[in-house]
């Protein structure tokens, strides 16, 4: 039995009367803007329904006007909906236009009040000028004329920019630079009160502090809106320059910043929550000047590494928070170095961040006293990893592997300079238990070795002595095929500058003991490594030994100082470099192109452009006996930390091209004047000659083997 009040059947589905619908409006040969039709005044008549029957609105508002429709044939507009169909003569055509209801008659009230327009929070319709309004609830859109009931949101055009002139930019900047002045006066002196005496300070409260906070905040604020206004695009050149020349950054981060973070930090624990929030308005800061000043990104970079330091530092509860900054500092720290390697404070921030890993903080405290602008600091910092390793402190050391502990021991000694018959024993263990160290490390050794290289390197130089006699031979003398620009130092008369270079020769020359045993540790600890001939994971501190032999090579290169060069890599282990190598070329093999890099004094460059530098390449930049190594463009792509340590497929190959072209470099230097014919320093087949015009170049020395020999054999080819 069929169910008359059903409205599905009695009128179809929706679906169905939709379909009817959009026929309808194709067969319409009315043009739809023809039709477009404000809100009516009169509207045509509609059956009454009572507001109690629910049922009854229901089942008409599901009609849409079809031959299935109850007599009558007008339907009830759905609840909630704002739309209906008209059409003169037809009132519930198809294909009639859209226009909006008018909205329900409100009851009249005893007081006559106008009834209360509710405004759409989300209206259907925009309007912007010049553009028609569209209707959104219907599924095929027809321009529509919008409701005076219902008002249409416009879109604010954005104000005009104020363009100040150059005289109003000065006089802004100046009246900013002023108010800073003034505050700047009251942090310190608030500043200088508060770190005095500790017996006189006074226990402040929650009032006071917020106080400090609201003066030194208001301080950071000022030096926002001085580098803002004066490093704008239009500003000129005398206002840009005012922050340069008036030190702003630094100031800003001495007495807004360092001075106040002290302040608190001497009142910890009861200044910890102060301190956290003031941290982190700081933080926020710094972060935004990072990106709208980028003209001082270099200072936002470190200073933003400081601030997560601090936040380390005091946190205490959360081991987890305290790891996460550590990453953030390290973070920053690792990007400043990349702008300014030769910075060596920056590397001892990363050793403080290195704990507990003892060999790596010795790497970064070693490299931060070696490289070019050496931090002196490091060396205290450096005592409180060789204090423990000798007893001499009551902390407990803790070295993440035994590796670790035998290399830290060993320099500890050498340090201090305790005995040289210690010193002898310490690297006699070390050398008993290296080889089964790096087998035991693996893949880890990659970094290790370049640690253990990088440290050892370090005692060369007296562990960062800046009257060093080798390290004033590297800084003052410019390297062969380099121009005087690039030299560090000022260039005096020639008569002044052979003097001092007699004086650095001589100091040079006259070798001690602790610099003998320097250069005997760092020769030992290559020959085990050239020892495992098959393991490509001691490539990397084989390449960084000879890089470090080249640099020695190329600054001797003059008669002047040739004298001094067999007392420094004489007892190098050249014959187990010849076998290395050999065994290199024969596993990877020596390509022409790395054969005529080489032989023409050509960085060697990948053979494809995707290839990245390595990763020793990059844990050594910075460093002074290979601050002329590379390329000045070889660094120029930004990368992260751990792109720039991954190994790649393509890394293993280049790496061996690396040490090859580096130990033909070295080839070069050295002649037979200063090393004995039996010395073997790059060895090749014999095949590889014959592709090459080396008629233009002199004092070249080239080692090949005898073919089918077991003997070794140095071969001139161009002669002395």
């Amino acid at each position: 039995m069929i169910n008359n009040d059903d409205p599905t059947v009695r009128f179809g589905t929706p679906h169905q009367e939709f379909q009817r619908m959009a026929i309808g409006r194709r067969q319409d040969t009315k043009s739809p803007l023809s039709t477009v039709q404000s809100h009516p005044k009169k509207r045509s008549a509609e059956p009454s329904v009572p507001q109690n029957d629910i049922g009854m609105r229901v089942a008409k508002s599901t009609c849409l006007g079809g031959p299935s429709c109850s007599p009558g044939g007008n339907p009830v507009t759905p609840l909630g909906s704002m739309y209906t169909r008209e059409q003169p003569g037809n009132a519930h055509h198809p294909s009639s236009p859209i226009t909006s209801l008018p909205p329900p008659t409100p009851k009249k009230t005893e007081s006559n009040r106008a009834p209360i327009q509710r405004q759409q929070k989300f209206p259907s319709t925009i309007k912007t000028p010049g553009t028609p309004v569209y209707d959104k609830m219907s599924d095929n859109p027809l321009p529509v004329e919008p409701d005076e009931e219902f008002p249409v949101n416009e879109l604010i055009r954005q104000p005009e920019p104020c363009i100040m002139s150059p005289p109003q930019l000065i006089a802004e900047v100046l009246g900013i630079y002023a108010a800073i002045e003034k505050v700047e006066r009251k942090c310190i002196a608030i500043d200088q009160g508060q770190m005095g005496n500790p017996a006189k300070r006074a226990k402040l409260s929650d009032h006071n502090w917020q106080a400090l906070t609201a003066v030194h905040r208001t301080l950071l604020y000022e030096h926002y809106d001085f580098l803002i206004a004066s490093q704008q695009p239009t500003a000129p050149d005398e206002v840009k320059r005012m922050a340069s020349e008036r030190q702003m950054p630094l100031r800003l981060w001495r007495f807004a910043i360092h001075s106040y973070l002290e302040v608190l930090r001497l009142h910890l624990p009861e200044s910890m929550d102060f301190m956290v929030n003031y941290i982190m308005i700081a933080y926020q800061m710094l972060a935004l000047l990072f990106e709208t000043v980028p003209t001082f990104e270099v200072v936002w970079t470190e200073c933003l590494g400081d601030l997560a330091r601090y936040r380390m530092a005091i946190e205490n509860k959360d081991i987890r928070d305290r790891e996460i900054w550590t990453g953030v500092a390290h973070y920053w720290y690792l990007k400043a170095s990349e702008k300014q390697p030769d910075v060596g404070r920056l590397y001892h921030h990363l050793g403080i961040l290195a704990r507990p890993r003892a060999l790596q903080q010795v790497y970064y405290y070693t490299k931060s006293l070696t490289c070019v602008q050496p931090f002196q600091n490091a060396k205290e910092s450096i005592k409180t990893i060789f204090d423990p390793a000798l007893g001499r402190s009551q902390q407990q050391p803790t070295y993440a592997t035994e590796l670790d502990e035998m290399v830290v021991k060993v320099h500890a000694v050498m340090f201090n300079k305790t005995s040289l018959e210690s010193a002898y024993s310490t690297r006699k263990t070390l050398l008993s238990q290296l080889a089964p160290q790096i087998e035991h490390a693996g893949a880890k050794w990659r970094e290790y070795g370049v640690f253990v290289a990088v440290t050892n390197i370090s005692a060369w130089f007296s562990y960062g002595f800046e009257q060093d006699a080798l390290r004033q031979l590297l800084m003052c003398k410019p390297t062969v095929g380099l121009s005087v620009a690039r030299c560090n130092v000022t260039i005096k008369a020639d008569s002044e500058q052979d003097n001092d270079l007699a004086k650095i020769v001589q100091a040079v020359s006259t070798l001690h003991d602790w610099f003998t045993a320097a250069i005997t540790l760092s020769f030992d600890v290559l020959r085990v490594s050239l020892s495992r001939v098959q393991d490509p994971n001691v490539l990397p501190h084989v390449h960084l030994m000879l890089i470090f032999l080249l640099t020695l090579c190329r600054t001797c290169s003059t008669r002047k100082c040739m004298a001094i060069l067999p007392s420094l890599i004489g007892s190098a282990p050249w014959e187990e470099l010849a076998t290395f190598l050999n065994k290199q070329t024969e596993l990877d093999g020596l390509n022409n192109r790395t054969l005529e890099a080489g032989i023409h004094k050509r960085f060697l460059r990948p053979e494809r452009e995707d290839v990245q530098p390595l990763p020793e390449d990059h844990l050594v930049r910075g460093l002074v006996w290979c601050k002329d190594h590379f390329p000045d463009e070889w660094f120029s792509k930004d990368e992260d930390e751990e792109s720039r340590m991954l190994e790649r497929p393509s890394t293993h190959s280049f790496r061996s091209e690396r040490v090859l072209w580096t130990a033909i470099r070295v080839s070069q230097v050295c002649s037979s004047r200063t090393i004995s014919r039996k010395t073997l320093l790059v060895l090749t087949s014999s095949s590889s000659r014959s592709n090459l015009d080396l008629t233009q170049e002199r004092d070249v020395l080239l080692f090949f083997p005898e073919q089918g020999a077991s003997t070794w054999h140095s071969d001139h080819l161009l002669g002395d």
